[in-house]
């Protein structure tokens, strides 16, 4: 087996494995967007993170949901321009790590092409890492926009909590 291709095929293993632990980073960073937008409006929420290695559109990672019967009162009677900025906090914060990721994947490949008389085997498995997971962060954003619980769904729909 050639060089080549034995690089091709560890980067498509390691990124295999490796891929669905960074997007849960993401979405930790997306649900505490929510959690911390909220407390600016006097809205205690927590995040209790479900980790899946493979999330598909079928499960979540897990929900940012209010900590007590008062937190659901006061985030009902918020006007639905307070619930919007809460609710689009979560993508506003997938997507600056969409342009962060585009944006290091450029300086990478510009830094290896500056650096480097010829591009090394490894550099293929960062530049695979990175457009995955720019990859699966767009489909994420797909989720939070269209699916049936999705972020803009709950902001359409006027989303309120209920207590239990």
């Amino acid at each position: 087996m050639n060089g080549r291709l034995k690089a091709l095929i560890i980067s498509f293993i390691l990124s295999v494995a490796l891929l669905p632990l960074i997007v849960n980073i993401t979405t930790i960073f997306h649900e505490l967007a929510h959690v911390n937008t909220a407390s600016k409006y006097n809205v205690n929420l927590s995040y209790n993170p479900k980790l899946n290695y493979f999330n598909l559109m079928d499960d979540t990672m897990g929900f940012a949901t209010p900590i007590s019967n008062n937190d659901i009162l006061v985030y009902n009677n918020l006007s639905l321009n307070s619930k919007r900025v809460i609710l689009m906090a979560g993508i506003n914060s997938d997507i600056y790590f969409i342009q962060g990721l585009a944006l290091s994947l450029f300086f990478f490949n510009l830094l290896v092409f500056g650096l480097c008389k010829k591009y090394p085997k490894w550099g293929y498995f960062i530049n695979l890492l990175i457009l995955l997971w720019i990859y699966q962060l767009i489909t994420m954003q797909r989720c939070n926009l269209f699916w049936q619980y999705s972020d803009l769904d709950k902001l359409v729909t006027n989303f309120n909590f209920t207590t239990s």
